[in-house]
């Protein structure tokens, strides 16, 4: 019996561990997009950019960007002015000057939505952007090329759990003996 008792601590032990490692890690979102015909007297046209956010992260607040590369009428965009926001299937990616979902003439600000359409499947809905000094919105619908690739997890979770279960049996044969 205290063989028993030793080997469902072991088991719990495995589980917990797993469970813990396994939400520390991040699930990196990346959005390529190339945005085109925002209009006469655009300043920048097309716009392209590449937008790396956390997957798993809060969305109640926004999600963390973890790396964009993003250049607008010679502004060239940074982490920490960029968020990530859901509602349902529905995606926005957009400066948080006046919150991810608003944007003001004249200010260096942005907003791309996209929507899920199936598992790994996204549709383009709308770019806006504004620079300092401009004086309008542009805004397209048109994009020749836009991706939303997901991180598949590494293997390593995998593997730790095949090697937890090769112990626990290993234990559980020795035991039988």
């Amino acid at each position: 019996m205290n063989q028993q008792l030793k080997l469902i601590k072991v088991v719990f032990l495995i589980v917990s561990f797993l469970a813990l490692t396994s939400i520390a890690y991040a699930v990196p979102t990346t959005v390529n997009f190339t945005a085109y015909d925002f209009g006469d007297n655009a300043p920048t046209d097309p716009v392209t950019g590449t937008i790396i956010y956390d997957a798993v992260g809060d969305w109640s607040t926004g999600v963390p960007i973890i790396s964009i590369d993003m250049l607008i009428g010679g502004y060239n965009y940074t982490v920490g002015e960029v968020n990530v926001g859901s509602s349902g299937n529905s995606y926005i990616i957009g400066g948080i000057l006046y919150g991810i979902n608003a944007i003001s003439s004249n200010t260096v600000d942005f907003w791309l939505t996209f929507t899920q359409t199936a598992a790994d499947t996204y549709a383009t809905n709308s770019f806006y952007y504004s620079t300092s000094g401009g004086g309008n919105i542009w805004s397209t619908y048109k994009f020749s090329q836009f991706s939303v690739t997901n991180a598949v997890p590494e293997p390593a979770l995998i593997l730790l759990m095949g090697l937890g279960l090769l112990g626990i049996a290993g234990v559980r044969r020795k035991m039988k003996k």
